[in-house]
């Protein structure tokens, strides 16, 4: 008998928790019986129906805490004799691990960025911290995305690292490598929703000031409309939600995210896999990817112009290279196939 996971998140959307959970049930649902919970229908859902054997649907888990929800879960996890459950984002994160108190079943909690010590004032933070340190206790493994996180979930939360497992975010080939153009106008991407921690408006406002540069943000989210409305420049393009982000970007020659903080972004790795340029917050899940194949810079518009007159001097076709070579050398999932498997199996 196959042995039956259960993957939980919170909202549908097209993001980077999704994306990978999406690609660990593509990899595996040959090998395990595969089970999702999210908190409503969307693209996550629709990505993996062909591929799950059930699915729970409900809405109470946009709720941070709820006890409807909690017993619901316990339901679906007994039903369908559930063997471990991979838990992503926070509020599935809580509900997944306060399970494992009624039905003993494994949880693994995959950390795509602790918003427990990104978020918050400085009143509120140390409470969310120590929730996650309760949290933990809860966990059979914790699976950070980075290096980054790990180091946060040990040095900050105070996690056992004894508790806790690296695997590096890693993804197939988004398509073909490209070829960087430098002949006609630097076409710059940013691939993110429009919603904190992202910082579109930083990127746009410094992009007004050069015309010879283009900018295509690819993307949706609740920030859109209000970001359209105000920024009506000639060289600054809304092109949405995409299901096949590698056609916008094969039409582009720098990849840019600025953000407040990340875990470490798929969608720069995915850009890294077809060779582009890198122009990234200088930030804890940013700044390993940034060796020798882009800029980085501080979340100010002032420091992205100086990075955009830098760029437009550079030699973009050789950071392509470099990008290209550090995705294969780190990020390639093949290389890491073998210990989700691993994980997967012995959990």
């Amino acid at each position: 008998m196959k042995k039956r996971l259960l993957f939980t998140v919170t909202r549908p959307i097209l993001g980077g928790a999704q994306k990978w959970i999406a690609k660990q049930i593509e990899l595996f649902y040959n090998e395990f019986d595969i089970y999702l919970v999210c908190a409503s229908e969307g693209w996550i859902v629709d990505e993996v129906r062909p591929y799950v054997k059930a699915l729970l649907v409900d809405e109470n888990l946009n709720k941070k805490f709820s006890v409807s929800h909690l017993l619901t879960l316990k339901s679906f996890i007994e039903e369908h004799h559930i063997d471990l459950v991979i838990a992503s984002s926070a509020n599935a994160g809580v509900h997944a691990r306060l399970s494992k108190l009624l039905t003993k079943v494994d949880v693994v909690y995959v950390s795509h960025g602790w918003s427990a010590v990104y978020n918050g004032t400085a009143l509120t933070r140390p409470i969310f911290v120590t929730v996650e340190k309760f949290l933990a206790f809860l966990t059979t493994t914790i699976l950070n995305i980075s290096k980054s996180d790990f180091e946060i979930a040990r040095d900050t939360i105070g996690i056992d690292p004894k508790k806790m497992l690296l695997i590096t975010n890693a993804i197939e080939p988004l398509g073909k490598r490209l070829e960087v153009d430098t002949s006609t106008k630097i076409k710059i991407a940013m691939v993110a929703r429009f919603e904190p921690p992202k910082r579109q408006e930083l990127l746009i406002e410094a992009l007004e000031n050069f015309q010879d540069m283009e900018l295509y943000l690819i993307g949706d989210g609740p920030l859109l409309d209000a970001c359209r409305l105000k920024y009506k420049s000639s060289n600054i393009h809304f092109v949405g939600a995409s299901d096949n982000v590698y056609s916008e970007l094969k039409e582009c020659n720098i990849f840019a995210l600025i953000s407040d903080h990340e875990g470490l972004p798929l969608s720069v790795i995915e850009a890294m896999s077809i060779g582009m340029p890198l122009l990234l917050s200088d930030i804890d899940g940013c700044r390993p990817l940034v060796l020798e194949n882009g800029l980085l810079v501080e979340n100010s518009v002032a420091s992205i112009e100086k990075a955009l007159e830098q760029l437009a001097k550079s030699n973009l076709k050789v950071w392509g290279t470099h990008s290209y070579e550090q995705y294969n050398k780190e990020f390639n999932l093949e290389k890491s196939k073998e210990n989700y498997r691993r994980l997967y199996a012995s959990s």
